[in-house]
Parts: C-alpha cells; structure tokens; sequence
C-alpha cells in the first residue's frame, strides 16, 4: 500500500518593533558669536572611509576649542587608543554611535551616563597621531568598535560631501 505524504506549511510570525526613527546630528564642535572659518576634510584613503578631520584656523588654534555631542545617548566609552589618543563614544537611540578622536580633555561623566546633544563633552587635543595639528577627528559608526562599519556622516539631515574640503559654521552656541 503505498502512502500518502503530506507536507504541511508552517508560518513563523516574527513581531517587528516599532521603527527606530533616524538620530538628528549637529556639528560636534561649538561656536563662538558668530564665527565661522570652520572646516571638515575628507580624503581618499582616510582610514576608516567615512571619518572627518575638523578644524579651525592653523596650527594650534583648535587646541581646546569645545567639542559637543552631536546627538543625544548614552556614554559607551572612554578610551585611549595609540593613533587617536584620547577617544569618547556615544551610543544613539537608533543604535548608531558617534566617535571622537584626539581629544584633550574628556568629561567626567561614567560610562553608561546619558549626554544631551550639544551638550560639552570635551576639548580638541593632540593626542594620538594629531601631535603636530589638533583637530577633532569624527566618525558615525554603525557598532561601537572600529571594525564596525563606519557611516557616511549626516548633519541636521544632510549628508556631507566626501573627499573634498568645505566650510561650515558649527549650529551649537558655545555656553
């Protein structure tokens, strides 16, 4: 007798949370009155691809200009590392993260601690590798760690123009 094969279809239903709405960046640095003469540089080869070098003026006159969250999180790190010297880290309610580099003063706040953005969270140094030109180097990460995929850097919902220099003027008044 020969027998019958049934197949049966069984559907998984996996419930999918609510959408996580994208973060709003702003300039990580402060400004000033009303200055401008900032600048960010992107390069071909800049490691890793879409990090940023910001800057004002010449030589030392970034040293300890204010840097700023650039979104609102947690505190996930506070770390030094040999090229970028003196880092923070801060993961986003979308679960991206921003990195700062080559910093000279970090805040005393503990890890896990929540930062508003804009609020002051360090200072430009030269720590690490920028020993002969402060700057801020600035990454948005997908993970917290280096190997994870960097972003291509949106701030106040555009997207920066890469491998080249531009001007900007920081959104973020120095307190």
């Amino acid at each position: 007798m020969a027998g019958t094969l049934v197949l049966a279809a069984v559907a998984i239903v996996v419930p999918i949370g609510p959408a996580q709405a994208a973060v709003s960046h702003v300039w990580p640095v402060c400004r000033q009155g009303s200055e401008g003469g900032w600048t960010y540089t992107t390069f071909s080869g800049h490691d890793p691809r879409y990090a940023v070098d910001i800057n004002r003026g010449a030589g030392r006159d970034d040293f300890q200009r204010i840097v700023v969250a650039s979104a609102a999180g947690t505190l996930h790190a506070k770390d030094v590392f040999s090229g970028y010297g003196n880092t923070l880290t801060i993961k986003h309610s979308d679960g991206t993260y921003s990195f700062y580099a080559h910093l000279s003063w970090r805040t005393t706040l503990s890890v896990g601690a929540y930062i508003e953005k804009g609020r002051p969270i360090a200072s430009i140094g030269e720590s690490g590798s920028s020993a002969t030109s402060p700057h801020l180097h600035y990454e948005q990460r997908n993970g917290p760690n280096y190997s994870d995929p960097g972003r291509t850097i949106m701030i106040g919902g555009s997207q920066l123009t890469y491998y080249t220099t531009r001007s900007f003027v920081p959104t973020v008044p120095c307190t």
